[in-house]
């Protein structure tokens, strides 16, 4: 069974909903017997790193990062300068 990821600070991200922190299942991919949280701490540092509009759970973030990106980035740098402290 695949886990549920979550973050517990505000994230401002496409996969991520804004109020609970759920992450998008699709993220993670197809869970196997195999994978473990390595896998799951990679994924998420790379959803982080480079944001894709492919899972959003966050509609209008994903269409702020696809239509105005210097926007979206804005607004992510603040998120994280409130929330991840």
């Amino acid at each position: 069974k695949a886990p549920k990821i979550k973050f517990l600070t505000k994230v401002y991200h496409p996969s991520v909903q804004l109020e609970s922190g759920d992450v998008c299942q699709d993220v993670v991919g197809q869970w196997g017997p195999t994978l473990n949280a390595k896998h799951c701490l990679q994924v998420i540092y790379s959803m982080l790193q480079s944001p894709e509009t492919d899972h959003p759970l966050e509609e209008s973030v994903a269409q702020q990062l696809r239509e105005k990106p210097k926007e979206f980035e804005k607004t992510a740098k603040k998120y994280t300068k409130e929330y991840a402290k």
